[in-house]
């Protein structure tokens, strides 16, 4: 796998999720960062590749925090993006901003004070992994707040998200950079259920002659068919940062 992207870092979209990927599994959101190296690599990257981008369900304005313009930057599953300077948002996903507010609101009056309502703008992640007896009384408020607000419920790594309703998701958004004019390689690694989708898509491209290359990030929350359906496992964040070293080796 290295060798070939290695060789054609031109022609190769490299694609990584963040969080149990690029840093460490915290229980406060706000406290994660990259591990140290691994903004300098991506940005090293991005200037030999076509492309180089996170692609995260963190809101843009935290990406936006740790990584500079030369990283093209996809928050929320894709509902904002930042590409050469410009950030766009769909204006369907606009239009649910009040009800995302609106959840915020009910979710921290409604849920037990323990529980983490991290508020996205766009989305609302609702965590329990300080608090995993609160884990069903989260899915059942979740279940009962998407039936009547329309909103879409996902589990994600011990915690629940509610997200606009639109056919917007990891897999959406690799499938684009991928399929760019002049990506022949196409490099995706996450360690969640929600990098099962960006897996894939870029396993479907295939058809089209662009190589998919998988990496599933190996940590002790990581569903077991997301490293079921990688072509490669690393363990942690350091390998993961490893193996994107790696690319450069002799560039």
């Amino acid at each position: 796998m290295v060798e070939t992207l290695r060789a054609d870092l031109a022609g190769s979209a490299i694609l990584t999720d963040f969080d149990g990927t690029l840093a460490e599994i915290v229980v406060d959101p706000d406290d994660a960062t990259p591990l140290p190296g691994v903004v300098e690599t991506l940005e090293s990257l991005a200037r030999r590749t076509h492309t180089v981008a996170v692609v995260s369900g963190r809101p843009l304005a935290f990406l936006t925090a740790h990584f500079g313009g030369e990283v093209t930057l996809s928050g929320l599953y894709g509902l904002e993006s930042r590409r050469d300077g410009k950030i766009v948002r769909p204006p369907e996903a606009e239009r649910w901003r009040s009800v995302i507010s609106d959840t915020v609101e009910h979710a921290r009056a409604d849920l037990p004070g323990d529980v983490l309502v991290e508020a996205k703008g766009l989305a609302v992640t609702l965590h329990y992994r300080s608090v995993p007896q609160r884990r069903a009384a989260i899915e059942r408020w979740a279940d009962d707040w998407a039936r009547r607000t329309g909103l879409a419920r996902a589990e994600a790594r011990c915690s629940v998200e509610l997200n606009p309703p639109l056919d917007v998701d990891k897999g959406t958004v690799v499938a684009a950079f991928a399929a760019a004019p002049g990506v022949r390689h196409a490099f995706y690694m996450g360690d969640d259920r929600a990098d099962l989708a960006a897996f894939r898509a870029l396993q479907r491209l295939e058809a089209d002659g662009i190589a998919s290359h998988t990496v599933a990030v190996r940590g002790t929350e990581t569903p077991a068919e997301v490293l079921a359906a990688a072509d490669r496992i690393v363990d942690g964040p350091s390998e993961a940062l490893g193996l994107l070293r790696a690319l450069l080796s002799g560039v």
